[in-house]
């Protein structure tokens, strides 16, 4: 049996951190296009259920056309069952209604586990919403047939990606222990809410995979984004994992080193020669991290920059991560505007040694711009 997991699809997302207004409403649109990408996949690869992890959309209040959109996709493709589960960025009310008017629509709750049968009753899908109020209680009430092959639908982030991220639980946000669901006779975990692939063991009887979501959205969502696609044999609960690409379109971060530029121009060579060594697409969307220690006097010039290269692709930008190479013993008794500035900076215990640089590396910068100011 095919089944795929998606999750963090984020539709209605503004789209214009980076974007123009116009691009921004085109990759809104292009969220959709790819929602509806996945189903057709799965309607022409005998794919029949499609679970949905969680954060469908992206805020809780939603136009109701927008909520047609998908529950119109939903009935035309009849044969396929949708599993969905509210997750922390979607509308409490959302598929309320549909869910008990469309036939291949079911909808988890909050009020406890919920449980659907599939080929022939040899799978059981179980999910549940979590909450602040069960969600310490939750997982200590799963209970599961363990002659059957058993799919369990979380939206939230485990202890360990939690650790990973280095982050804090924010509101509405849920935390998983996978030790608890340890042993309870679960074949695949289908997690939402991390938006990169990651899968491991949950135990020797099963594994639990983040899908990741299906198009990246900035520039903290690098790579290629798509969809799960499990082959069950529920007979010997094996199951093989096949991730599909299907974003429209990519995010890549370039890190070039310009340490030997001393002007926009060889930069602009270095980023070049970086990009011709990858095969990034003129769809994508790419963001060039300039690196390296470069002389105070180094013009980069950004916006020059994005100029030539921005026909290349569908977005890019350039974001300065350089440092200013300064010798302080140079200005120690520099009588000059310069060398007074550079030791005032440098004596500043307020500033960190990254600001230092960044003040100092704009000043001397300033001051070589005045009238053609020179020592």
């Amino acid at each position: 049996m095919r089944i795929i997991h998606c999750a963090d699809l984020h539709l209605d997302a503004r789209m214009t951190a980076n974007l123009p207004p116009e691009k921004g409403r085109e990759r809104r649109k292009e969220l959709y296009d790819t929602f509806f990408r996945m189903v057709q996949f799965a309607d022409r690869n005998c794919v029949e259920a499609i679970m949905i992890a969680g954060d469908l959309f992206d805020k809780n209040h939603i136009a109701a056309a927008s909520e047609e959109k998908i529950i119109s996709v939903i009935r035309e493709y009849s044969a396929i069952q949708f599993f969905y589960l509210r997750g922390n960025h979607d509308a409490d009310l959302l598929f309320r209604k549909a869910d008990a008017e469309i036939g291949n629509l079911h909808c988890f709750s909050s009020d406890g586990w919920n449980s659907f049968s599939l080929g022939q009753g040899k799978i059981c899908v179980t999910g549940v919403e979590l909450t602040d109020t069960n969600n310490r209680r939750v997982f200590e009430e799963l209970e599961t047939d363990t002659d059957v092959y058993n799919i369990v639908v979380l939206h939230g982030q485990t202890e360990d990606t939690l650790a990973a991220r280095k982050s804090e639980v924010r509101k509405k946000e849920a935390v998983i222990p996978l030790r608890s669901l340890q042993n309870k006779g679960i074949d695949y975990l289908a997690l939402g809410h991390i938006h990169k692939k990651q899968t491991g063991r949950l135990d020797g009887r099963g594994i639990w995979c983040y899908p990741g979501c299906l198009e990246g959205r900035g520039f903290d969502e690098c790579g290629l984004h798509g969809c799960i696609l499990l082959d069950i044999d529920p007979d010997t609960h094996q199951t093989e994992l096949t991730f599909v690409p299907l974003a429209k379109r990519n995010l890549y971060e370039l890190p070039v080193e310009i340490a030997s530029c001393s002007n926009s121009y060889e930069i602009l060579a270095a980023v070049r020669a970086a990009l011709d060594q990858n095969a990034y697409s003129e769809k994508d969307l790419v963001k060039v991290i300039l690196r390296g220690e470069v002389d105070a006097a180094c013009e980069i010039a950004e916006d020059f920059l994005t100029k030539q290269l921005e026909e290349l692709f569908y977005y890019v930008g350039f974001e300065n991560r350089t440092r200013v190479k300064v010798d302080y013993r140079d200005y120690a008794t520099d009588p000059s505007l310069k060398g007074e500035f550079v030791r005032s900076v440098w004596k500043d215990e307020l500033l960190s040694e990254e600001e230092k640089t960044q003040v100092i590396q704009l000043g001397i910068r300033m001051l070589m711009g005045v009238d053609g100011f020179e020592d």
